[in-house]
């Protein structure tokens, strides 16, 4: 049991906490859809840095993947247009699999970020339920 201190009490920590809790679902969230949105065009993480605004290492492209260092919103935004995705319906998606609460409804199905449609898996278009539970994340697991 956590007891309160004079600099501050349970509830603090608490707060902190379950901050500490979103950053890092975000930071997966943003790594696993950044992955998959690269694999789906087919382009390695040292194609994508070559192609970036600014100087990125594919180390850095992989950490963002991983979920181990955080994207800043211009980085992100640069990588969505190398990779020819809306950030909104990236950050949408991502919201989505933090599973935090955050995200908004989808207004309608969306087109399955594996195959963009083309096969008959998926009849061209993927309900939110599946997104949201993280069934097609990837080609490889399409």
């Amino acid at each position: 049991m956590v007891e309160q201190g004079a600099a501050g009490g349970a509830e603090g920590a608490d707060d902190v906490d379950a901050a500490q809790l979103i950053d890092t679902e975000i930071t997966r969230a943003v790594g696993v859809e950044l992955k998959a949105a690269r694999l789906a065009v087919g382009m390695s993480r040292e194609d994508l840095a070559s192609q970036l605004r600014s100087p990125v290492h594919a180390r850095t492209i992989a950490s963002y993947e991983q979920g181990s260092r955080h994207c800043t919103v211009p980085q992100f935004v640069d990588i969505c247009q190398v990779i020819g995705r809306d950030p909104a319906e990236l950050l949408e998606r991502i919201l989505m699999r933090a599973d935090l609460g955050l995200a908004p409804q989808l207004r309608s199905p969306v087109r399955c970020p594996a195959c963009g449609g083309r096969c008959p898996n998926c009849g061209g278009t993927v309900d939110p339920t599946y997104l949201a539970l993280g069934t097609i994340t990837s080609v490889i697991e399409h």
